[in-house]
Order: structure tokens, then C-alpha cells, then sequence
């Protein structure tokens, strides 16, 4: 799928690669 956003649009796959990143880092925080 990823590949797939980053062929129809580079700008949407590094949003969306971002937005993954904070996610993450919220959930490690509040699951410690």
C-alpha cells in the first residue's frame, strides 16, 4: 500500500510515514 500512495503521491507517503512515527511514540508513551 505504501508503495502504491508513494508512486500516486511521494508528498502523501512522507505525511503519512510521520504521522506513523508520532503514533507510535504515543502509544510507547503511554503504554510505559
Amino acid at each position: 500500500m505504501i508503495g502504491l500512495l508513494d508512486k500516486v503521491n511521494p508528498s502523501s507517503m512522507v505525511t503519512l510515514t510521520s504521522s506513523s512515527k508520532i503514533t507510535v511514540a504515543a502509544s510507547t508513551t503511554t503504554n510505559t
